[in-house]
């Protein structure tokens, strides 16, 4: 579980780019969302960091027991140095878990390193989703900002299994 957790927080990584904690309830960071994929939808604001340009799941949907492939490509707007990733993840709408990343470790982990400059960047990876993970519906929400707080980019994913 705790390796599929962190592969989640590495595709949230791959498309949002905090080296404290944020400060207030991750809840209160989400805007309305604007769906764009039957599994992701990009809450970012006009006015982040970065862009999701494309995110593919691979099968489409997640399978217990199987590999799953994350593609995604995503677009900067400025230089990022330093940041990080707050991740929250519900199961069946109970909190089950939620921690702040290091924005340029989970990055340095799929080969990118930091600074980031403006510009596209296409990364991916594959992990096996576990076969005895409990059946039911599954919101992640990963909001980056820079170090001074300014959203960076923000992203929801939903599965159920």
């Amino acid at each position: 579980m705790k390796l599929f957790i962190l592969a989640c927080a590495l595709a949230v990584a791959l498309v949002c780019v905090q080296s404290r904690p944020l400060q207030r309830h991750w809840t209160s960071l989400i805007p309305a969302t604007k769906a764009i994929g039957e599994i992701w939808t990009d809450c970012s604001q006009s006015t982040d960091g970065a862009k999701i340009l494309s995110i593919s799941f691979s099968p489409d949907p997640p399978q217990k027991n199987n590999p799953l492939t994350i593609n995604a490509t995503v677009e900067t707007f400025e230089t990022v140095t330093d940041g990080g990733v707050m991740v929250n993840l519900t199961y069946n709408g109970f909190e089950i878990f939620g921690d702040s990343f290091d924005l340029c470790f989970l990055l340095s982990q799929i080969g990118v390193e930091c600074p980031v400059q403006p510009g596209k960047y296409t990364s991916g990876g594959t992990v096996t989703v576990p076969g005895d993970l409990p059946s039911g519906k599954y919101v992640g929400f990963g909001v980056a900002t820079d170090p001074n707080g300014k959203e960076l980019g923000c992203i929801e994913v939903n599965l159920s299994f």
